[in-house]
């Protein structure tokens, strides 16, 4: 998972499609305990079979914001 301010890249394999609403809800230890309100903004899949969605957040206040930025910048991964 990558993690943004604005944003996520999701590996999923729930059956998504464009601007579907979702909740991103982050682990205890990231320090944001509500679910952050999203739409999909986009889906590629590999031939892998490797399946990426990418949304966009909204609605969160600027706690919340500066949070998922410090967050972004980390070396350690979210999930």
């Amino acid at each position: 998972m990558k993690l943004g301010a604005f944003g996520a890249e999701l590996d999923a394999e729930c059956p998504l499609v464009m601007f579907h609403p979702v909740q991103v809800i982050l682990p205890p230890r990231m320090r944001i305990p509500a679910a952050l309100d999203s739409k999909v903004i986009a889906i590629t899949e590999e031939a892998s079979g490797r399946r990426t969605v990418f949304v966009r957040f909204g609605g969160h206040d600027w706690k919340v914001r500066s949070r998922l930025e410090v967050l972004s910048r980390t070396k350690t991964p979210a999930a």
